[in-house]
């Protein structure tokens, strides 16, 4: 059984992710769960509880064993016959991708990217109030760093496992919209033409960054994410 941790850098990204596996007869989807997220969150106080454990004759290497006996539980047991591959999609799993390679070093890594500019735009219409219609420049500059920051961690992740030998692939979230264009990924199979129903706000969240911008909020958007956009290879298709 192959084991895939898909992690994006945005809520879509992983909705999209779970739907595209969900349409590939060979890959189980299991419920959504935050094991990773969750359990590393412990394993990152370990060495405050270190000494602690010590005293039970429990020590960092035995704990890891420990977590990674779980996620093999979870993950690998009770699924479904018919399925070769079984994937994991905790939210900000991608956080901990090289700790990840060193417990499963035969798993697959995906990280799913979203245009970073839509992701911004995005933040503002999920939490902007009804009574708070004046989005401010330096808010706009806050949310697209924050953004930098996520896909920095994720990208980052994904190289130095990839250096060490992981089998990863980097996929755009609009690509998920459009599964033909994913042959070279790991979610590639002979269903990858396959039309994915996804949710009509899915469909319609692409390029919604033109409606919700003024041309102010947009030049602050070129001054921190044009360059990153550019080598992405999101200019190219949707120019500002």
């Amino acid at each position: 059984m192959n084991l895939i941790f898909a992690g994006a850098s945005t809520d879509y990204c992983l909705l999209a992710l779970r739907e595209t596996c969900k349409s590939l007869s060979e890959i189980y989807c299991p419920p959504a769960l935050n094991l990773v997220a969750d359990q590393f969150s412990a394993l990152s106080n370990f060495d405050t509880a270190e000494m602690f454990l010590l005293e039970y004759g429990i020590n960092k290497q035995d704990y890891y064993s420990i977590f990674r006996q779980l996620i093999s539980n979870v993950l690998l047991s009770k699924i479904p016959e018919g399925y070769s591959k079984t994937i994991e999609t905790s939210h900000q799993n991608y956080m901990f991708y090289p700790k990840l390679y060193e417990l499963f070093p035969r798993a697959n890594f995906i990280f799913c990217l979203r245009d970073g500019r839509d992701v911004v735009a995005s933040n503002f219409i999920k939490h902007r109030d009804s009574d708070k219609k004046i989005i401010h420049t330096e808010d706009v500059r806050d949310s697209a760093i924050q953004w930098l920051n996520s896909i920095g961690t994720g990208l980052n992740g994904i190289t130095e496992i990839k250096n060490l030998g992981a089998n990863t692939s980097v996929i755009k979230f609009e690509d998920l919209l459009n599964p033909s264009l994913n042959n070279g990924s790991i979610l590639a199979s002979s269903e990858c033409n396959k039309t994915i129903e996804l949710d009509l706000n899915l469909q319609q969240s692409t390029n919604q960054w033109r409606s919700v911008f003024n041309d102010e909020h947009i030049e602050v958007l070129k001054e921190e994410l044009n360059e990153v956009l550019k080598q992405m290879g999101y200019l190219q298709n949707c120019p500002w």
